[in-house]
């Protein structure tokens, strides 16, 4: 009995002094795929527990009542960690080494990487799966497969999807899933992959405001562009020297406010707007507010419609001078309501007024016989309520449905017409001109040593000619539209 104790402690002085248990394993295995580790230990007398550990946490536990040296353990692969294993024989517990089992995932890269380019530029998206071969891909869009009628166009081959002038349509959240066959159809997914794509910057603009203010006046410059991407810096410069500056990352536009006096040359102003790719001025803006003075002109143009009958009287109120001009109505001495609608119907029962371009014009619809009176406009600066007003004369302005008269339409008929044949003699006379200068010439040549006559004469001619013809034949189609 003394020697089987004796022995049984001389046992356990072996196993506690012995080699710690070993873990093996893959360092790495697919999202999903089930995973085989192996715990071996020294030999120990039963029962031996075996446990495998992710950090601290118990993922699976073994227990041997025979003499077995290892434990096998089959995880599902989900995540990335640190694993090891414990062998417990009766009060005497060892530990392994560790593994870190790394997860294989679907990957999906671009070119260019980060997936941030402009229009017109190639984007190739590449999937690349844990597994080598028997593979199908499916691609996804902002969340949707792929398809033929997918818009934007997008046609994939395989693990690649390539679009070689991408637009602003093809901005979005990219995707793919690969089925592996040779797996029972085991699908890996990737991450999204988030595509940006800028648009290049137009050339900026710039205008300014101006208003009154507590104790003074203020003026603002707003510069924009009406394409183009944020990020991008704004700048300000007043006689070529940077005077504000502004990072835009949301909105493509931005207003810096400037000292301003009525009256005064405030400077030469321009906007610039700079991105990593693009460097762009504005126009020259001349920062110098005008006040409203001088005469007031008021001008009356008559719109008939297609069968000859008034559609419509439009009122132009021009004032001589003035950068910032408020303008008032007035219809038989009585002032018309500042809130007018923009631009009624042309084709309205009941007469209506309607105002556009900033208040300048005034349409007149609605027409009706014994219609129309005296108007008038009315002009002074918009950011003083005290300037004084200046008026224009009066106009007499008459609405009637009657359509225009055989003589009036005759009379129009005959000036196009005539106009149109005096073009034309025009033309044909300058071409006979040209033919026999061109024939002198060459009389010329064959008589004469002297230098000849450069041959780009008679083709500057014609296209003065050509020029003539254009523009004589816009002037007649424009004439044809208002009749006073």
């Amino acid at each position: 009995m003394k020697i089987l104790q004796i022995y049984s402690f001389l046992l356990v002085l072996d196993c506690a002094g012995s080699a710690p248990p070993v873990l093996t394993g893959p360092g790495s295995a697919p999202m999903g795929s089930k995973a085989r580790l192996l715990c071996t230990a020294a030999a120990s007398p039963a029962p031996v527990t075996y446990q495998l550990m992710m950090s601290r946490r118990v993922v699976a536990t073994v227990t041997r009542h025979q003499e077995n040296l290892t434990a096998e353990f089959v995880i599902t692969v989900t995540k990335e960690g640190s694993y090891h294993c414990t062998v417990t024989a009766g009060k005497n517990t060892t530990t392994s080494n560790s593994i870190r089992l790394q997860v294989m995932r679907t990957r999906l890269t671009s070119d260019p990487n980060p997936p941030v380019l402009y229009e017109g530029s190639r984007l190739l998206l590449s999937c690349e799966a844990p597994v080598e071969s028997g593979l199908s891909y499916t691609w996804y869009f902002n969340r949707s497969v792929v398809t033929p009628q997918t818009a934007p166009p997008l046609r994939p081959v395989g693990g690649r999807l390539v679009v070689e002038r991408v637009t602003e349509q093809h901005a979005g959240r990219y995707s793919c899933v690969i089925t592996a066959r040779r797996t029972n159809n085991r699908t890996f997914s990737s991450r999204e992959l988030t595509v940006v794509v800028k648009a290049f910057l137009s050339q900026p603009r710039i205008s300014f405001s101006f208003s009154q203010a507590a104790g003074g006046y203020e003026g603002a410059v707003t510069c924009w562009t009406s394409t183009g991407s944020p990020p991008a810096s704004f700048s300000l410069s007043l006689d070529g020297e940077e005077v504000a500056s502004h990072n835009a990352t949301a909105s493509m536009t931005v207003t810096f406010p400037v000292a301003m006096e009525p009256a005064q040359d405030m400077g030469a102003a321009r906007c610039r707007v700079k991105t990593d790719v693009q460097d762009l001025w504005s126009e020259t803006q001349p920062l110098v507010v005008v006040p409203v003075g001088g005469h007031v002109e008021l001008e009356v143009e008559y719109l008939y419609g297609a069968d000859s009958k008034m559609a419509a009287a439009q009122l132009h109120c021009r004032p001589s001078r003035g950068t910032f001009p408020s303008f008032s109505w007035l219809l038989n001495g009585a002032g018309l309501p500042a809130d007018l609608l923009p631009a009624p119907p042309l084709h309205d029962a009941a007469p209506r007024y309607g105002l556009v371009d900033g208040g300048r014009s005034l349409v007149l619809t609605g027409v009706a016989p014994g219609g129309g009176g005296s108007y008038r406009c009315r002009v002074r600066d918009s950011f003083n309520d005290s300037a004084p007003w200046f008026e224009s004369p009066a106009v007499l302005v008459r609405l009637t449905a009657a359509a225009l008269t055989t003589i009036e339409i005759i009379s129009i008929s005959f000036c196009c017409f005539l106009l149109l044949v005096l073009v034309a003699g025009g033309v044909f006379v300058m071409l006979r001109l040209g033919d026999r200068r061109r024939a002198t010439s060459r009389r010329a040549s064959t008589t004469h040593s002297g230098p000849r006559l450069p041959a780009a004469l008679p083709s500057l001619t014609a296209q003065r000619t050509r020029a003539g013809v254009g523009y004589d034949a816009h002037r007649q189609t424009l004439q044809l539209i208002p009749v006073q």
